[in-house]
């Protein structure tokens, strides 16, 4: 039988929290039952380790599933491997992203932080969407794309945000060096506490 990779873990789960005596069981109802829960989650982890080796071949999986009541393809088990091993790639590339992130952070300031970190979660998103499978695709929940965007729109934001920060910081001390030009060139070249106070009146306003 053909199945997606997610009606693989429902009924993989269901069959667990059956096991474990919850009567005719849910996944709402297994997620209240503390035996049921642990039951459906030891499942998966045993499900993800043998579809992560290798030495382990599709029909020897079907197997597995078959004697805990889940009925699949070979091509389904095909299609749930290759979703557990990208998932697994992408950790690992996560994992070396960061420690690059971490070793390249050395030195630098907010702002170059803060860019750097951007474009590590572009290049990631790109990554993790360039290796989905079209029907992995279908078993993204909107939940699961919406935290995605909003990851990328927040850091966009934030580095938009700074970009104005460093902007207005820039356009203040231009104002300052201009009143403060003005102020040494009309005397002696010196500043007065009186000329202090109207450089600041100047550059930040009389409520200053």
């Amino acid at each position: 039988m053909n199945l997606s990779h997610s009606t693989i873990y429902e009924q993989l789960a269901l069959a667990a929290g059956k096991a474990a005596g919850v009567i005719e069981p849910t996944l709402e109802a297994m997620a209240k039952d503390p035996a049921a829960r642990q039951a459906r989650d030891l499942a998966w982890i045993e499900f993800d380790g043998l579809l992560a080796d290798k030495t382990q071949t599709l029909k020897k999986i079907g197997r597995w599933l078959f004697d805990r009541g889940v009925s699949v393809s070979d091509a389904s088990v095909h299609r749930a491997r290759t979703r557990v091993l990208d998932a697994r790639r992408l950790d690992e590339l996560k994992n070396q992203r960061t420690a690059d992130v971490l070793k390249s952070l050395a030195g630098m300031d907010g702002r170059e932080v803060l860019d750097a970190a951007t474009k590590k979660a572009g290049q990631a998103l790109l990554e993790l969407f360039s290796k989905l499978q079209p029907e992995q695709l279908d078993d993204l929940t909107a939940p699961q794309w919406l935290r995605a965007f909003e990851t990328a729109a927040v850091l966009q934001r934030s580095r938009a945000e700074t970009g104005l920060i460093d902007q207005r910081v820039a356009a203040l001390k231009a104002a300052f060096d201009r009143e403060t030009k003005k102020r040494t060139e009309k005397g002696d070249g010196k500043l007065s506490a009186g000329d202090l106070e109207e450089i600041r009146k100047a550059v930040f306003g009389s409520a200053a």
